[in-house]
């Protein structure tokens, strides 16, 4: 039985892979869950020493969910969940449909909260943990995309409720709060890539293993004294606001 295991979810590629990958490096047994396959680079490895395992879950599935928490208890103690599972839709508010509402709204929200549900009695009963939520800058400004940031929004503020919540528990709970990730989501629109590269004051988006070491650290002793907050990992896009934007228009 391994000691340390995390669930991560939407772990088949980007984000998700990063993070997954980042914490087996450090030792942490991974149940990798995603409803889509694994993509390349992301196979199981044969060898004692491996720390990566491949599951297939549907974050909007309390079933799902249910059936994951109790491998990973009968694998060992479940001491991390991080709930990164997520979708976007850019619709504004008028353009936004009753089915792309409910569909990013049951993903990005309703599986952050069942998870938390379903993980949180398990890690309280290993010994306790840490849960790290994947919000976004998105919910913290205002930005195009109007389930998108209502859901983002709502998890960093579902993330403090439970922080309170858990704290008896022996349970932090945080989150992470990217700007734009070098990702297939993020690159899907090429054009929005490129505009919002132009506003980030360290001149690069963030890699995968960017975030991937900022939740590892929200997991570790180190943060042991953190709860019920946000670390936002944006390469200074919401500090500089719309003035480096301006300036660089004007240089």
């Amino acid at each position: 039985m391994s000691d340390n295991i995390v669930v991560v979810t939407g772990a088949a590629r980007g984000i998700g892979l990063a993070i997954a990958q980042t914490l087996a490096e450090r030792g942490w047994l991974v149940l990798a869950a995603d409803v889509a396959e694994r993509t390349s680079g992301a196979d199981d490895i044969g060898a004692p020493d491996d720390r990566l395992v491949h599951r297939h879950l549907d974050v909007t599935s309390e079933a799902g969910w249910e059936r994951i928490v109790a491998e990973a208890s009968e694998r060992g103690r479940l001491r991390g969940l991080v709930n990164n599972a997520g979708v976007i839709d850019r619709s504004g508010v008028a353009d936004t449909t009753r089915d792309a509402w409910a569909s990013v709204m049951d993903i990005n929200l309703g599986g952050v909260f069942f998870g938390m549900k379903a993980a949180a009695p398990a890690i309280r009963d290993a010994g306790g943990g840490a849960i790290v939520n994947i919000a976004s800058v998105a919910g913290m400004i205002a930005y195009r995309g109007a389930a998108y940031t209502a859901s983002k929004w709502a998890v960093r503020g579902l993330t403090r409720t439970a922080a309170s919540e858990f704290a008896s528990w022996g349970i932090r709970v945080n989150s992470v709060v990217p700007g734009l990730v070098d990702s297939p989501m993020a690159q899907s629109d090429p054009a929005f890539f490129a505009s919002h590269l132009r506003s980030i004051p360290v001149n690069r988006a963030a890699s995968g293993a960017d975030i991937g070491r900022a939740v590892a650290y929200l997991l570790s002793d180190d943060a042991g004294y953190v709860t019920g907050t946000d670390l936002v990992v944006d390469g200074g896009f919401i500090s500089a606001g719309n003035y480096l934007r301006i300036a660089r228009d004007m240089a």
